[in-house]
């Protein structure tokens, strides 16, 4: 079909790729509605300044529920464990709701808002990998799974024009209800395809991989013995940390370009008092926009550009760019800078780097890339975020320009040399991997 070749897919997996591609679709939509709403509430009414501090919460709070998603993922139900995660979500944000219009708690019920959807953004991402790869197999997974995931993309476009078109209408707090319908759609979509598709039994080569160890002892023999899974932690951690500093100074800045635009605003029509409308519109509009442009890229370059230079030589690229990114604005920054870094952060995160990093968890047996998937979204991303945090906290107290130019330049720089090493394992880890699936 001519549809299987523009997407780099067989036949068969693009048949069966569907369901899933719609799933996350509704889920993104979803967290992208409630990424403006969180950030716009937050910042516009709390404060950037407070945003230290929430990642550190954010950070402790993921060391929790990873502990408890490693002992029960590996040993239940992956559809059963994805439920509960997109319930939960729901009742988070409903709860949240409830605090703002019912109860009258606004700044409680922000706080929870931001820090309630990063938790839930850490789950759906570290979830979703272990929940597709219950359906296709390896070779499959590499060729599917940037399609699959470009289905948040489109969701992230459909939450983003939600969040410039109903702000005014609804009102930025009464979207978390529109964020619930799309999450029962999503939660209602699990439920039909699990019962349609049946799950594979991939065999692994490696038998001792069968019935996997997953005490910390254990687990850290394999980190030990495993130079894949060392360089894979080590670029995650300094990849999170420069993604923090970066999202905080493009935040920062937002904060004061609007804080000086609705006072503007204000004195020019003399109506209501600056709200959090504009930025949230804002938002919004320049979301859509950038995920239009990440979803081509998803669709139509990821495969291509892993075939022709391979995982680890596309996550370089990656890396170049962030750190790049997080340089200048240490430097300078300006609205088209500010834009750029959370494009880069953001929606080429989803588009470009998340789904090269399941690639990259893919080298592993099956049983191992679930403990993957929870030590680099789970352990080494709040580690690398309580680190981020304080270092950003440090940086506040003494206000000095020339340190943050130079913390953010070192920073970038160790994740640019750690993803080179990571770039030369995964090429003889590729070639091993072809001569035993071969």
């Amino acid at each position: 079909m001519i549809v299987s070749r523009l997407l780099h897919v067989r036949d068969n997996e693009l048949a069966r790729l569907w369901p899933f591609f719609f799933i996350y679709l509704f889920l993104f939509a979803a967290l992208t509605l409630a990424d403006g709403v969180s950030l716009a509430l937050y910042v516009q009414e709390i404060g950037a300044e407070r945003l230290p501090t929430a990642y550190a919460l954010i950070a402790l709070l993921n060391f929790a529920l990873v502990t408890w998603y490693l002992r029960v993922a590996p040993h239940e139900s992956s559809v059963v464990v994805f439920k509960l995660i997109v319930g939960s979500t729901a009742a988070i944000f409903a709860s949240v709701w409830l605090l703002v219009r019912v109860l009258g708690c606004a700044d409680v019920g922000y706080r929870i808002l931001y820090i309630g959807r990063e938790l839930s953004l850490t789950l759906v991402l570290l979830h979703f990998g272990t929940y597709l790869q219950d359906f296709f197999t390896r070779p499959e997974l590499n060729r599917v799974l940037p399609i699959v995931y470009a289905g948040g993309r489109v969701g992230g476009m459909v939450g983003a024009l939600l969040l410039e078109l109903c702000s005014h209408r609804l009102g930025v707090v009464n979207l978390i209800l529109v964020v619930e319908g799309l999450l029962a759609v999503a939660f209602v979509g699990i439920h039909w395809t699990t019962s349609r598709i049946k799950c594979i039994d991939e065999p692994t080569s490696q038998a001792r991989f069968t019935r996997l160890d997953t005490t910390p002892q254990a687990i850290w023999r394999l980190i030990r013995s495993n130079r894949l899974m060392f360089w894979l932690l080590i670029t995650s951690f300094t990849f999170m940390v420069c993604r923090w500093l970066l999202n905080f100074l493009y935040n920062s800045f937002f904060e004061q370009y609007f804080i000086e635009y609705n006072f503007i605003a204000w004195l020019e029509s003399a109506e209501d008092e600056p709200d959090t409308v504009d930025m949230a519109q804002f938002l919004g509009r320049y979301t859509w926009i950038a995920l239009f442009g990440s979803l081509v890229m998803q669709l139509f370059v990821v495969n291509r550009l892993v075939e022709r230079l391979g995982i680890g030589a596309a996550h370089f690229v990656y890396a170049a760019l962030v750190a790049s990114a997080l340089s200048v604005s240490a430097w300078t920054m300006t609205l088209p800078i500010a834009i750029c870094c959370r494009f880069i952060e953001s929606e080429l995160r989803f588009a470009l780097r998340n789904p090269l990093m399941q690639l990259m968890t893919n080298q592993f047996p099956k049983p191992v890339r679930t403990v993957a998937r929870s030590l680099t979204m789970g352990y080494v991303t709040p580690i690398a975020t309580m680190c981020a945090s304080g270092l950003l906290l440090f940086l506040a107290s003494v206000e000095s320009a020339r340190l943050t130019i130079f913390l953010g330049v070192v920073v970038g720089l160790v994740y640019l040399v750690s993803s080179v090493m990571l770039w030369r394992i995964l090429r003889h880890h590729e070639r091993e991997s072809l001569s035993s699936d071969g």
